[in-house]
């Protein structure tokens, strides 16, 4: 129902902030800390209504808790949310170094990268230039390269000799696809109505 949802909503069929009432943000506020699991499909919804900040705050004071988002994974789709929405504030920027400082290598760092390079605070990463390491997971070495692009050239030469093969080029092909919009976090549109058809799967 949510993916139905989100893709009616997407191409434009009807506006979702319409039928976000109170109640239901609550309800979703409830899922996520009640059933973590289901935090796509909290994102999901949240991602593509308009006027949400209502709803990101309340949800930035559980990622904040410390106590309560205990889930990589979670956090990691929570992260994800905030950049696709530009939400952007000074606490998530503090929270986001804290926990790079307490441990780099967690599966939610990945999006904390690419929330820093999309806040514009990119400079905050460099001093984990040094620390950048092929041992890391893949994921973790693209995302912080994603949001480094926009480093000075000198900075970045101290990166070079860490990057390996899988990874050459990644900015290069980012800084050349004229199609991208958004050069930190890409979310394909859906364009007319009559495709939906055809993007969407049996799945959804």
């Amino acid at each position: 129902c949510v993916n139905r949802l989100k893709t009616l909503a997407d191409a434009d069929v009807f506006d979702i902030g319409e039928i976000l009432t109170p109640e239901i943000s609550k309800a979703l506020l409830i899922l996520i800390n009640e059933q973590p699991a289901s935090t796509d499909y909290f994102c999901k919804i949240a991602s593509c209504v308009p006027n949400a900040n209502s709803l990101l705050t309340e949800t930035e004071g559980y990622l904040l808790d410390d106590r309560r988002a205990i889930y990589s994974w979670q956090n990691y789709n929570l992260w994800l949310l905030f950049t696709s929405k530009g939400y952007i504030t000074d606490e998530l920027v503090k929270c986001a170094l804290n926990r790079i400082q307490s441990d780099i290598t967690s599966p939610e760092i990945p999006a904390i990268f690419i929330y820093l390079g999309k806040s514009g605070r990119s400079d905050l990463l460099e001093p984990y230039i040094d620390s950048f390491d092929r041992n890391w997971s893949y994921q973790h070495q693209r995302s912080f390269l994603i949001a480094t692009q926009d480093m000075q050239e000198n900075v970045l030469r101290r990166l070079l000799p860490k990057i390996g093969y899988r990874l050459n080029g990644t900015v290069r092909r980012i800084k050349e696809n004229k199609a991208l919009t958004d050069k930190y976090y890409y979310r394909a549109p859906i364009g007319d109505i009559t495709e939906i058809f055809d993007q969407i799967s049996p799945y959804d």
